[in-house]
């Protein structure tokens, strides 16, 4: 099996980490993140002496200095970073619940092979790239779609998404219902929103087209996609 296949499969049987950009120019004490889970670590840094101070779940905790290779395995439900400031570039702290543990320390400890093995690096970086998706909506848009009683699509298939999220508006009169073809009806779909509520559905990976359908004209979805 391949390296690409093998970080697949990694990813497909536990969560994929998640990950924090600390700016080093800009001093910070403290500064609050809603962050959980079980392990975390320092990815990529500047340099190996750049650093960061790490409180677990309080302000009254002990800072934890984070370099470089750094990892953690302890529960967490908030983290408070603190930053000297005056420093050059970004800092990247990966963090995750305990099944992404085998992940996460395959792309911190990357940092650490020889010259020779460089190549595996850019493997490992294009791999977690495909795995967390993009971190804006350059892969996709988002907008308000008219809903009424035919159905009407409101995402087109993207194959260069990473996941889509529809909305709906909580002054639409009608329940609408959603589907993933023109085939959705009030007998047939995937997600209802009851009329006067505001409720959305989420989709992580999924890259297909979602129709809607409501019980009467003049209600709107909203959609993003990422």
């Amino acid at each position: 099996m391949d390296l690409k296949s093998k970080l697949r499969e990694i990813g497909a049987h536990g969560a994929i980490p998640k990950q924090i950009e600390i700016d080093l120019s800009v001093a910070r004490t403290d500064f609050e993140i809603n962050a959980s889970g079980d392990i975390l670590g320092v990815w990529l840094a500047p340099t190996v002496t750049d650093q960061v101070q790490v409180r677990i779940n309080d302000t009254d905790q002990p800072a934890i200095p984070f370099v470089q290779g750094h990892v953690l395995e302890t529960p967490f439900h908030r983290l408070f970073l603190t930053v000297a400031g005056g420093g050059t570039g970004t800092m990247y702290l990966l963090y995750g619940a305990s099944e992404s543990g085998q992940l996460l320390r395959m792309l911190v400890n990357a940092q650490d092979i020889p010259a020779a093995m460089t190549g595996m690096l850019t493997v490992l970086q294009d791999i977690r790239e495909e795995l967390i998706g993009p971190t804006d909506d350059s892969d996709g848009g988002y907008g308000q779609q008219g809903v009424g009683v035919a159905a009407v699509q409101v995402v087109a298939a993207n194959a260069d998404r990473h996941g889509v999220i529809v909305t709906c508006d909580p002054t639409n009169a009608n329940a609408v219902f959603l589907g993933f073809d023109n085939a959705v009806a009030a007998n047939n779909f995937f997600a209802a929103f009851a009329a006067g509520t505001y409720d959305h559905v989420q989709f992580e990976d999924y890259r297909g087209a979602i129709y809607a359908i409501a019980g009467g004209a003049g209600n709107n979805v909203g959609y993003g996609e990422y």
